[in-house]
């Protein structure tokens, strides 16, 4: 059962990320004001564009360099706004429908069968995971793991964990579609769901594919109150070492690492029997690898649980490799640089759209102390879907390519595509297929 959404709650929920928002705009001019800031390249909306090399400042009068920092104060605080505004906007319209899924059964199929347009591609579906060599450059393992097929597979699982219930999501199991004179099976074709745990109003599952010869944990992402309140839940607090515990070859958590408390408590909440389930899991099939993936919330839980188990059991469960979609930052850069130090022999793909939650609480201006600093890790791979229609992507340089979201002006981002990737929409509505 789903808490349910309500105008009152839309308005809390606005409310409250207004709120959320206040104190670290204010904090940025306080400490902006503080300091002289060197002069930066900005993308249209007053964003530093990051990748791109500091100029040297020519002598300024100081009012000069006041209008400068007034530029950019002005310009992140634009942003923020259409941010908020966005996500009001994407609170009332999933007020009015209901949260349920769009579209037919028919249509559901009609789209995943784009996809999937010969039979050679067909082939692919089920394909057992890539098992690589991890010391390869990180352009190489993105070719072989960051493909259409591969990217579009764990979109697909993260999508049955928005389903209403365990048996509708098995039953995604026996789909089996036609295409032309050939059968297309969809990516959780023959698989079998293992665990699947639910508490206070948040979920994950484990299943395992014999085809692909796969263990996939997923976290699901928001679907209720509860956890829309704790996404904009933005007060900066300190890890829990002990989740984070660096008993084999990782760096130690930094002093100035901070978490979101929103993402930090459902994280904690689920990833330390997540773990516990996932070591059962590849005991029971310890040649399958083992894949984590999420999609929105449950990319950051994701993420966080993937730092969770590499750093508490080390090569007693070797992770594959990692998919999020449209994951939020789930802390400050100093969190997320670290983690990304943690996982450097983990391929970490952090698939994108053209969609505002990537960058909902970004706070990335020249000056700011390292622990202020709210971006995604520079050294984790982002894989760009431009276009949401097209089966098109793009694997970026890093983290922060201003070739892919990190290069985009504030307006042309939106929550209309938070669940659509390479003509591809990963939420429940995949839970219709079993229907059709």
């Amino acid at each position: 059962m789903r808490a349910p959404f309500t105008l009152c709650s839309a308005t809390v929920l606005a409310v409250a990320l207004l709120l959320a928002e206040l104190p670290a705009a204010t904090a940025d001019f306080r400490r902006d004001s503080a300091v002289s800031l060197p002069v930066v390249d900005a993308d249209a909306a007053g964003r530093w564009v990051p990748g791109t090399p500091e100029q040297k400042e020519t002598p300024k009068f100081w009012g000069g360099k006041f209008i400068d920092r007034m530029k950019q104060k002005f310009g992140h605080a634009a942003c923020r706004a259409h941010r908020t505004s966005a996500t009001i906007k994407y609170f009332i319209d999933r007020l009015a429908n209901g949260g349920m899924p769009t579209g037919t059964p028919a249509e559901v199929r009609r789209d995943y069968l784009r996809l999937v347009p010969n039979e050679e591609e067909a082939a692919k579906v089920l394909l057992p995971h890539p098992h690589v060599n991890t010391s390869l450059p990180k352009r190489e393992l993105a070719e072989i793991l960051a493909t259409k097929t591969l990217i579009h597979r764990y979109l697909f699982y993260s999508a049955i964990s928005y389903c209403d219930n365990r048996t509708i999501a098995a039953e995604q199991s026996t789909v089996v579609l036609q295409q032309d004179d050939y059968p297309v099976p969809t990516p959780v074709n023959g698989f079998k769901i293992l665990y699947w745990h639910e508490q206070d109003w948040l979920r994950y599952y484990i299943a395992a594919s014999p085809y692909q010869k796969t263990i996939v944990l997923v976290f699901r992402g928001s679907m209720n109150n509860d956890n829309f309140k704790k996404s904009i839940d933005t007060k900066p607090i300190i890890p829990n070492a002990g989740l984070y515990a660096s008993g084999w070859d990782t760096a130690q958590l930094p002093k100035e690492a901070r978490l979101l408390r929103g993402y930090a408590g459902m994280a904690e909440k689920q990833m330390e029997k997540a773990g516990a389930d996932l070591l059962r899991a590849h005991r029971d099939f310890p040649d399958y690898a083992v894949v984590i993936a999420g999609h929105s919330m449950g990319g950051a839980v994701a993420h966080l649980a993937a730092t969770h188990i590499r750093t508490y059991y080390g090569t007693r469960l070797p992770i594959s490799t990692v998919y999020t979609y449209n994951e939020p930052i789930p802390g400050n850069a100093v969190f997320n640089d670290w983690s990304a130090e943690v996982l450097h022999d983990v391929p970490f793909f952090r698939v994108t759209s053209k969609d505002v939650v990537t960058s909902l609480f970004q706070a990335d201006l020249p000056g700011m102390k390292e622990k202020h600093r709210y971006r995604h890790a520079a050294d984790i791979t982002e894989v760009h879907c431009p276009d949401a229609q097209k089966n098109e992507m793009i694997i970026c340089d890093g983290g922060l390519d201003p070739k892919c979201v990190a290069g985009y002006s504030c307006n042309d981002l939106t929550w209309e595509f938070h669940s659509d990737f390479a003509g591809q929409r990963g939420s429940r509505r995949v839970c219709l297929l079993s229907q059709a």
